[in-house]
């Protein structure tokens, strides 16, 4: 072979090479990158036909991600959980408008919390069938489900059996939401009343550190 025809060689090589390796990490993260935003634009949706949730999406992502790591989560079990927490509310599409928006959760029937409660469980089935995201069905069929306190399906794992993606989402959703209406206070009460009930008393305690270090940041800056 000649000089000319190995350095052509060598080029269609090395161009194979990089295209392999842009196929395999730069594509591949582009499209991680465009699916994850598509995955949040569900999450707006969501909050368009429950406007009580608006704005939660952004807070429970910020949250839910720091927590992941501060808890030690895999990269692969932090992949879940950011795929989790922009589809876990996917099933409240199965929720009559008139039933979350007009009427009072107080003044439910048993038919009507039923419904509610299986939302995580139709948001689920939904994402099993997208392979893509399919990783992420159990924290999403989960993270409504208390840690300690009676179950409320008779399948329903408990306690650290409960997947750690679902026991994050458990928190932080309940966390966002509380902080809109209870500011500092709320939550405060909410993580002493609930640790090691309703939530995971090892991520409480990640979380309170967290919240800690966020409030301290912004007496600093108002001060």
């Amino acid at each position: 072979m000649s000089s000319a025809s190995q350095s052509v060689m060598g080029l269609m090589l090395l161009v194979t090479g990089l295209l392999f390796l842009w196929t395999r990490v730069v594509l591949r993260r582009e499209v991680e990158r465009e699916a994850m935003e598509s995955f949040l634009a569900f999450g707006r949706a969501v909050e368009l036909r429950f406007p009580g949730y608006a704005g939660e999406s952004r807070r429970v992502l910020s949250l839910s991600e720091r927590l992941g790591q501060a808890a030690g989560l895999s990269r692969d079990a932090q992949r879940r959980l950011a795929i989790a927490a922009r589809l876990r509310d996917i099933g409240m599409c199965t929720i009559p408008y008139a039933m979350r928006n007009e009427k009072p959760e107080i003044l439910w029937n048993e038919e009507e919390r039923t419904i509610f409660q299986e939302h995580p469980m139709h948001g689920a089935n939904m994402v099993e069938q997208l392979p893509s995201v399919a990783e992420a069905a159990s924290a999403i069929r989960w993270h409504h489900q208390p840690f300690a306190t009676p179950n409320t399906f008779a399948d329903a794992p408990s306690g650290k059996s409960i997947p750690i993606e679902a026991r994050i989402l458990a928190l932080v959703t309940d966390i966002a939401l509380i902080e809109r209406f209870g500011g500092d206070r709320g939550v405060d009460q909410q993580l002493v009343a609930e640790r090691g009930r309703q939530y995971d008393p090892d991520l409480c305690d990640y979380l309170c550190a967290m919240l800690d270090s966020e409030r301290g940041e912004r007496l600093n800056r108002n001060s």
